[in-house]
């Protein structure tokens, strides 16, 4: 748990990269579907999510492809899902990362810093990384 943890950004758009992906690891998954969703924070003051199924995995030769818009595997896809969701994370100045573990499924780290962090400006002066963004969302165990 990170109580004081907070991503300053939007909202819908965060929740909606988050749901994407929830949505991908349901229809993938063949069995009952399993999701793990934890948030850390790393040593370095980012906030990690980490999202966690129990699917099948993704196959070697897509990996390096996923993030392509209109690369899809899925009949009917578009291919623009998981373009959307690193485009959203990269916006709020994160970064996504898929791994597949040797366990099975696949577990997708979004990391962003937290808005509390601040940035050294050569003035001296301090300044949020979102100066711009609406409103601070607290991310205890997820969103709210």
């Amino acid at each position: 748990r990170m109580p004081n943890a907070r991503i300053r950004g939007n909202k819908d758009a965060l929740l909606g990269a988050l749901g994407n992906l929830v949505t991908n690891s349901l229809q993938a998954t063949t069995t009952t579907p399993l999701l793990d969703v934890t948030t850390t924070s790393t040593s370095s003051g980012d906030i990690e999510i980490h999202l966690r199924d129990n699917g099948p995995g993704i196959p070697a030769e897509s990996l390096e492809r996923i993030f392509e818009p209109f690369f899809t595997t899925r009949p009917g896809g578009t291919g623009l899902g998981l373009a959307v969701v690193q485009a959203t994370v990269r916006a709020h100045h994160g970064s996504i990362e898929v791994k597949t573990p040797l366990t099975g499924g696949t577990e997708f780290i979004l990391r962003v810093p937290d808005a509390s962090a601040s940035t050294g400006l050569l003035s001296g002066s301090r300044q949020s990384y979102f100066t711009t963004a609406p409103e601070d969302i607290k991310a205890v165990c997820g969103f709210n």
